[in-house]
């Protein structure tokens, strides 16, 4: 199963937790990705609308 971090301003972060994968035709989870939290998702989305 592969592990994956997320690009946030520009660094590497593991986020706040985890989400399945889930492979439709055998139900096994084959990877987990990392999910962000909402003040994540606005800082992020401000210094990139201002290019920070």
């Amino acid at each position: 199963m592969s592990d994956y971090r997320m690009s946030l301003n520009g660094k590497w972060d593991d986020g706040e937790g985890t989400h399945p994968v889930i492979n439709p035709a055998t139900e096994e989870t084959i990877a987990e990705i990392p999910v962000a939290t909402g003040t994540q998702i606005t800082e992020d989305s401000r210094n990139a609308v201002w290019g920070r």
